[in-house]
């Protein structure tokens, strides 16, 4: 396989998984944030014994939710942006022009961003149930 072909193959599979990270974490955050408040609801037995430390923390990792949900969003307008700027760039083949790239530059931020609040809002609300999760009756 020639260079060429292996970087072409490389960008192609680059593209594949930064869909797919993008996708589960705009999963992660709608999910932080229906099982925060679902959790806050207090409708089962188990969020009715929550403390209210646990509490902030589920709004915590809700806030983290939407941040990612937000933050999701402006990758991709930013992204539509960028390429729509190119698009009309008729002078210079076509190519990004500055705004192009600080739009880019802006999408990679929030690519990045999301998946740290994804993975921070994870954390905190698995922190959260498990301090009210009993081990030693399930052993």
């Amino acid at each position: 396989m020639e260079p060429a072909e292996r970087r072409k193959n490389q960008r192609a599979n680059q593209d594949y998984f930064s869909e797919k990270i993008s996708d589960l974490s705009r999963y992660i955050g709608f999910g932080l944030v229906a099982a925060a408040f679902s959790l806050l609801s207090k409708a089962t037995e188990y969020s009715k014994n929550l403390s209210d430390d646990t509490d902030f923390l589920l709004v915590l990792s809700a806030i983290c939710g939407c941040i990612v949900i937000v933050c999701d969003y402006v990758q991709m307008f930013f992204g539509w942006s960028s390429a729509s700027l190119a698009a009309r760039n008729f002078n210079f083949g076509y190519r990004m022009s500055l705004g192009s790239w600080v739009f880019r530059i802006i999408q990679i931020i929030m690519f990045f961003l999301k998946q740290f609040f994804a993975m921070s809002g994870a954390v905190i609300i698995i922190y959260a149930i498990s301090k009210s999760i009993n081990i030693a009756s399930f052993i």
